[in-house]
């Protein structure tokens, strides 16, 4: 799983900004990884506030339907953009 530099508009966050995204960033990544259902390695994490935005690939409809559902259950997490496309094989 990869992450984005942190920036907001090219410019660092606050520091209890940062410390608040880090912690929903980790908290967002070992889910996925937790959730035994999918490959979350190529998925990549971005949060801005408490919506997480997922981009990247999975094998399936199924995975990102779960990889959603798992990133929904994580308090604080409001709502969940994503750009995951499913791999051909």
């Amino acid at each position: 799983m990869l992450f984005k530099d942190r920036t907001f508009h090219g410019n660092p966050p606050q520091d209890e900004q940062l410390h608040a995204r880090s912690a929903l960033e980790a908290a967002v990544a070992s889910k996925l990884a937790a959730a035994g259902t999918l490959d979350a390695s190529d998925l990549n994490v971005v949060v801005r506030g408490s919506e997480v935005a997922i981009s990247g690939s999975l094998s399936c409809r199924e995975e990102i339907d779960r990889a959603i559902e798992v990133v929904m259950s994580i308090p604080g997490v409001t709502a969940v953009n994503h750009t995951i496309f499913v791999r051909s094989l």
